[in-house]
């Protein structure tokens, strides 16, 4: 029976009895058990507690809504890697320094001041939420980066906020009801959300399944919607790749890795250079899309380079010292269809391992 007192709504009372004396009939149709015939289950009270149900429905544009429809631009936050309502991840591997990188991406947003070569047109609320550090060492980097960034900490006090496990009695799981609850309840104090890191915020089953992130985009489709940006940071495995499903990359607008330089032994120590590529870039491509050399030093802070101004320095040493093309390319942990296109435009040559005159004058 159709309620009406809500759009598309059931009476379950209704349906269950309904069902119960139809299942009752079809047993009775199958003959008798060895106890004999079933007995006819006691009908139950009309006054017993009623509940009803929305069906769930879509709502749906056809061509001319969908032409007319009046959808809220998206402004840019870094020009033009992320803008309003975009969600963007950042994995490395451990010791690489991704907290460093997103903290200072964070007090950049905050002050509306320009971030390696990208522009921040203004400032933007950010609230970071810090899952792995003591207070005292997530403070003591953040500190580093205000130098860094050349901003005083009062300069920010009503853009910036960070959620750290000390000053918490608990840290609520992102994924699970209550720790969504506590983000979407404060939606009105931050536009650009920061998540360090996937892992200890919002951990949900097996990493490896697909399913284990569902609740995660949940949560960041809700926020998208809301007009929120998100910034999430993840782990990599000891292969160099993101921990878990690529399933997590789908909503996503923007992808960015960064991985140690191959001339570097100790990762650890590869915390002050590393490489930042784009695996995932929706709105933006060419130009905009290459990759970086970035450097992090500690009296100026962040310095950035052409990734393919580094690798092409390391392919002339390398073909110097003898080297094949494919030889260079897994020394460098790139395509060996990227070594040969930069040999060509180096006019370089790999064929012979004798000592060579090499010129340097790229298109």
């Amino acid at each position: 029976m159709v309620s009406k007192s809500v759009q598309h709504g059931f009476n379950i009372g209704k349906i269950a009895e309904s069902n119960m004396y139809r299942q009752h009939a079809e047993f009775l149709a199958m003959g008798e058990t060895k106890q004999g015939t079933a007995p006819l289950p006691a009908k139950k009270s009309d006054d017993r507690l009623q509940e009803t149900i929305v069906v769930p429905r879509f709502t749906m544009l056809n061509a001319v809504e969908l032409d007319a429809y009046d959808f809220p631009p998206s402004k840019p936050i870094i020009e033009p890697i992320l803008k309003e309502r975009e969600l963007m991840m950042i994995h490395a591997t451990r010791g690489l320094g991704k907290t460093l990188f997103s903290l200072q991406m964070a007090i950049h947003i905050a002050a509306g001041k320009d971030f390696l070569k990208w522009k921040v047109p203004m400032s933007h609320r950010v609230l970071y939420i810090d899952g792995e550090m003591q207070g005292s060492a997530i403070q003591q980097r953040f500190r580093k980066s205000l130098s860094w960034a050349g901003v005083d900490a009062s300069t920010i006090k009503d853009t910036f906020s960070m959620v750290t496990p000390d000053v918490n009695d608990r840290m609520y799981n992102l994924s699970m009801q209550e720790g969504q609850q506590a983000i979407l309840s404060d939606l009105n104090r931050f536009d650009v959300l920061f998540i360090d890191s996937y892992l200890t915020l919002a951990n949900h089953g097996r990493v490896n399944d697909a399913e284990s992130f569902e609740p995660m985009q949940d949560l960041l489709l809700k926020l998208r919607k809301e007009g929120k940006s998100v910034v999430f940071l993840h782990h990599d495995s000891k292969n160099g790749s993101q921990l878990g499903s690529i399933h997590k990359e789908t909503i996503l607008e923007t992808v960015i890795a960064l991985s140690p330089l191959p001339d570097q032994e100790d990762v650890e120590m590869a915390g002050t250079s590393f490489r930042l590529t784009f695996e995932k870039n929706r709105n933006f491509y060419g130009e905009d899309a290459v990759g970086l050399k970035v450097d992090i030093r500690q009296d100026v802070g962040f310095l950035y380079s052409a990734l393919e101004d580094y690798q092409d320095q390391k392919i002339q040493e390398l073909v110097s010292a003898g080297m094949k093309q494919e030889q260079i390319a897994e020394a460098l942990v790139i395509a060996q269809s990227t070594v040969s296109r930069r040999c060509k435009a180096l006019r370089i040559s790999t064929k012979t391992r004798s000592k060579w005159f090499m010129h340097l004058s790229i298109p």
